[in-house]
């Protein structure tokens, strides 16, 4: 895996580790995301990730992930979301994504 055993999680609903994070991803799978990668980019030791997370109950999610990279690999992560966005009215004519 290309994740550090001491992989440190920032989101209170994952615990630390990889065993933390295989079980947060498979309850997140069980919800059945489409992954739409919106922004990809990264510098010196830090990448995000920027996507639209559409649900299989159809609510969707803005989502941006933050990781820090250790010798090639995974080793602390943080994320921004924003939940159930597909029915916010935009104030302006940019969108959401």
């Amino acid at each position: 895996m290309f994740m550090r055993n001491d992989y440190i999680q920032h989101n209170p609903t994952c615990a630390d580790g990889k065993s933390g994070f295989l079980e947060f991803i498979k309850g997140f799978l069980s919800l059945g995301p489409q992954i739409d990668i919106i922004r990809l980019n990264g510098e010196d030791d830090m990448v995000y990730v920027f996507f639209k997370c559409t649900l299989k109950n159809d609510h969707v999610n803005k989502v941006c992930d933050i990781y820090r990279l250790q010798d090639g690999r995974l080793a602390e992560h943080w994320d921004i979301i924003e939940h159930n966005v597909e029915g916010v009215k935009s104030r302006n004519d940019n969108g959401l994504f």
